[in-house]
């Protein structure tokens, strides 16, 4: 009976995950993504060798998930290749990157990122000279009322135009170096994805959860968008907490993972909703007591930088917060008043989750569901789960626009969480399940690029 009942729930499986390919594989010929994947040749090759490449790292990786099933012989291997996993993941993905910005036009791009109107970061760059002074001028200015200064720059403290120069004395002062710096650190998010991954769903989840990493549409269609750079500050200081919550974990990691947060604030708001998942996994984690304490190191963590600026330093960074606030919900008003079908949350928010990809986005939704119902059990990775969906949740809230792009740093965590349902029970046919998935994802991104131009309209930014 067992037996009967194993067949059925793996048949059904399988016939879900060969459904969202169909639906994939139609959505790819309906938007006629194959006349512009096919532009140029040589790079769809590539691409195409690339995807194959990652295919076959998949199945050895996945191969190797299992120490109990290796010999002797190979536990050393598998022990080297927990590093090299993410390190071949991230390779492939930035060569897939920088393959899908040729396919794009890297002269578009380009002008995109020397376009004032749509990327001011990048002419705010080229006039910082000395940071320090830049910083207090720039807070002072978000306090001005939104028609005398900034636009919707005003919602934001100075990170990126600060990161962007950062990125000058490495690649060089271009609007080249923007796009090769969103690459570079998007692709290094490989790494913290991987680990914490492991650490909540294991091994099979987190090299799953790399490559499907490679192809959600909305990381290719964000560059060379700035929002991409906070994913690996957002996994960073949510995998040093996770470890700092162990029975053996020093409180200096969740002190650290707080400052990783605290920098990705400065570089946008947004990502300080973290704080919501964090919280959540310390109520539902054991110990409170231990937890506690590295809950408030975390806190703090998090605020010492912004003390020290505002209390040693003179920068009214608390302040110009409030005023970010208020500016937001202006610049929010104002814009969904002049076009109500594009500025508006329900149309974010419907954006946000389509741009992960029909399967992705399908998958997230049934593990959120199943995560709802054990609730009750206190399973780890179904809280995780919980915890994802509620910072969604006032994420969509709180930013209410442009959350296709301002909330790219969750798409890593969603895609742990898809891995995670993928990979949930050991079936025979999960290297297959993974496989098509990732073919279903990977036909998702160009059939999503090839419509950068309907997505502008839809999306009330440029997209090259």
């Amino acid at each position: 009976m067992n037996r009967l009942i194993w067949l059925h729930h793996r048949s059904r499986r399988s016939i879900l995950v060969l459904l969202l390919f169909g639906v994939s594989v139609f959505h790819f010929l309906a938007t006629d993504a194959q006349r512009f994947f096919f532009t140029d040749i040589f790079n769809t090759v590539l691409i195409v060798a690339l995807f194959i490449i990652q295919s076959i790292f998949l199945k050895l990786f996945l191969g190797t998930s299992d120490l109990r099933e290796t010999r002797s012989s190979w536990r050393n291997l598998v022990t080297r290749l927990g590093f090299l996993q993410p390190l071949v993941f991230s390779i492939v993905f930035l060569s897939v990157q920088l393959l899908t910005i040729r396919l794009r036009g890297f002269e578009r791009l380009v002008s995109l990122v020397e376009d004032p109107q749509s990327f001011a970061y990048y002419s705010l760059a080229l006039q910082i000279s000395d940071p320090a002074t830049y910083v207090h001028e720039w807070l002072a200015l978000m306090q001005v009322p939104l028609l005398y200064w900034g636009g919707h720059l005003a919602t934001h403290l100075p990170g990126y135009p600060l990161l962007i120069y950062l990125g000058f004395q490495i690649f060089g002062r271009s609007p080249q170096s923007v796009i090769w710096l969103v690459a570079v650190l998007s692709a290094s998010a490989t790494f913290p994805l991987f680990y914490l991954a492991r650490r909540v769903y294991g091994r099979p989840a987190a090299v799953l959860s790399c490559v499907l990493y490679s192809w959600i549409p909305a990381i290719s269609l964000d560059l060379p968008y700035m929002d991409l750079t906070v994913a690996v500050l957002i996994l960073t200081s949510l995998l040093l907490f996770l470890k700092s919550s162990e029975s053996n974990g020093k409180n200096s990691y969740s002190v650290l993972g707080g400052l990783a947060l605290a920098l990705a604030a400065f570089l946008t708001f947004a990502s300080a909703v973290l704080l919501v998942l964090v919280l959540i996994i310390a109520v539902w984690t054991d110990g409170w007591g231990r937890v506690a304490s590295r809950l408030l190191g975390f806190l703090f963590g998090f605020f010492l930088p912004y003390v020290i600026l505002e209390l040693f330093l003179g920068v009214p960074v608390f302040e110009a917060a409030i005023w970010a606030y208020r500016t937001n919900q202006w610049f929010y008003q104002y814009l969904r008043a002049l076009t109500p079908s594009v500025w508006s949350m329900e149309n974010s928010t419907f954006l946000f989750l389509i741009l992960l990809g029909l399967p992705v986005c399908l998958i997230f939704l049934v593990a959120v569901f199943r995560s709802l119902k054990a609730v009750p059990h206190g399973v780890h990775g179904d809280i995780f789960t919980l915890g994802l969906s509620l910072m969604l949740l006032v994420t969509v809230v709180v930013v209410r626009l442009e959350l296709a792009r301002v909330a790219a740093f969750s798409m890593p965590i969603i895609v742990a969480c898809v891995a995670s349902e993928i990979t949930r029970r050991p079936v025979r046919s999960l290297l297959m399940h993974s496989l098509t998935v990732s073919a279903a994802q990977y036909l998702e991104t160009y059939a999503y690029l090839s419509q950068a131009i309907l997505l502008s309209r839809l999306l009330g930014y440029p997209v090259a």
